[in-house]
């Protein structure tokens, strides 16, 4: 919000924007959001908890097309990671260049390589529990490391426990998700007409340090 601050009615872009959660959060702060997301069945939950909040598309994230429309960008909670070739990374950053504004930014969270490759196994941890109407709802995460020479490449594995009560539930889910460099992104980000303003290592505006598991990227036009 405070990165707005200067700009009436902002109009924000969400690249990856899931069931809409904390686009609501931003509607409800004045916010005129459209969302991407590649998911019809994410997709369809956000119309249904949140249908004011934004304009929901169904498209991947490499595949958009707008020219100038936003003052902001964002990608958070691990969508870039899923561009796992080179190719992708381009097309989503050229696209997101095209649909900015001249004095438009954008803030994306990005996974970090170095932690990943000093660890290359992390065991399923539970990373967060939310309750939902009846329903109590764990998640765990794990990944393993995968060999590559060029790339930072993990399998991802996911546990999703639900409970109403009387019942538990275990759903599995597995992903290969890419972690990045921050001079590998920054290459990526200049070769795309950006420049970098900051790099934090989360939301609460930590520094970030070489160990961060996070980048959390405030980056403008050049």
């Amino acid at each position: 919000k405070e990165l707005t601050a200067n700009i009436q009615n902002p109009v924000l872009l969400d690249l990856g924007c899931g069931t809409g959660e904390h686009l609501n959060e931003l509607y409800k702060n004045g916010f005129t959001c459209t969302g991407i997301d590649n998911s019809k069945h994410m997709l369809t939950h956000a119309k249904l908890r949140f249908p004011n909040a934004a304009n929901y598309i169904l498209s991947d994230i490499t595949n958009f097309d707008f020219f100038e429309d936003f003052d902001i960008a964002i990608s958070l909670f691990g969508s870039f990671d899923y561009m796992i070739d080179d190719e992708d990374v381009d097309s989503v950053l050229w696209n997101t260049w095209r649909a900015l504004k001249n004095d438009g930014f954008g803030l994306f969270e990005i996974w970090n390589a170095i932690p990943v490759r000093e660890i290359k196994e992390k065991p399923l941890t539970t990373v967060s529990t939310v309750k939902y109407k009846n329903l109590i709802i764990e998640r765990q995460r794990g990944f393993t490391l995968l060999p590559d020479n060029n790339k930072t490449i993990a399998e991802v594995d996911y546990i999703y426990t639900i409970s109403d009560g009387t019942s538990i539930q275990h759903l599995k889910d597995k992903h290969i998700m890419r972690a990045f460099f921050k001079e590998e992104i920054e290459d990526f980000l200049h070769k795309n007409g950006f420049r970098i303003v900051t790099i934090y290592a989360n939301s609460k505006k930590e520094p970030f340090v070489k160990t961060s598991n996070k980048l959390l990227i405030h980056f403008e036009k050049e």
